[in-house]
């Protein structure tokens, strides 16, 4: 099963990789999908398995992305818990170590953090060679096609009454909202050892650095 989610609001070492500023950041956040989940269930042995699934995923993530959520997906981040994990497969799979979380999550609803310890290795997977860079464009590049805010004509205390009001309504989206097969293909044949799933969800993530 491999499960795919909204980027982390904040990551110091995901952020000084890619170079940008925090005004685009907020603006381009939506363009990083997270690995929240990636399980092999135990079984039959099959060499190279788990970075040959990433592999074949991260092929389509961006045009999955695109189909349910109508944007593409520039990069892709996951985390792993060390010393329980060390992220072989990723690193098998070309994803790039840039750094380690700094052992905080959010708090329920969302309002402020909590510091857990946990420590986590970051690694990165830009979805086409120039991805790093177009993350910093500006302007953006014309393939992207994405209307990047579109000017609002509200004052500052309209603006922020209406934040206000946004907060106090009831948040009604579930944890996971798309779940969609990924059988094996007769152009890139997957062993039969393992069933995989796909799930995409545009909630955004717990996990903060």
């Amino acid at each position: 099963m491999l499960g795919w989610q909204a980027a982390v609001l904040h990551s110091r070492d995901r952020d000084e990789w890619i170079g940008w500023p925090l005004a685009l950041l907020r603006q381009r956040l939506h363009l990083i999908a997270n690995n929240a989940r990636f399980l092999l269930l135990p079984g039959e042995f099959c060499p190279n398995l788990a970075s040959r699934i990433l592999a074949l995923n991260l092929r389509r993530l961006s045009a999955d992305w695109q189909a349910v959520y109508g944007h593409l997906i520039a990069l892709a981040e996951t985390f792993v818990e060390a010393p329980r994990f060390t992220g072989t497969c990723c690193r098998a799979a070309n994803w790039i170590e840039v750094g380690w979380t700094r052992g905080f999550s959010r708090k329920a609803g969302g309002k402020g953090y909590t510091y857990h310890g946990q420590r986590k290795r970051i690694l990165l997977y830009p979805l086409y060679p120039q991805a790093r860079a177009d993350l910093t464009r500006i302007p953006p590049p014309a393939h992207w096609n994405l209307p990047m805010f579109p000017f609002v004509a509200l004052k500052n205390r309209q603006l922020e009454d209406l934040h206000a009001r946004l907060r106090r309504l009831p948040d009604t989206r579930s944890a996971w909202v798309c779940v969609t097969d990924f059988p094996p293909s007769s152009a890139s044949p997957l062993p039969q050892c393992s069933p995989v799933a796909k799930v995409m969800s545009p909630s955004p993530s717990g996990q903060d650095d």
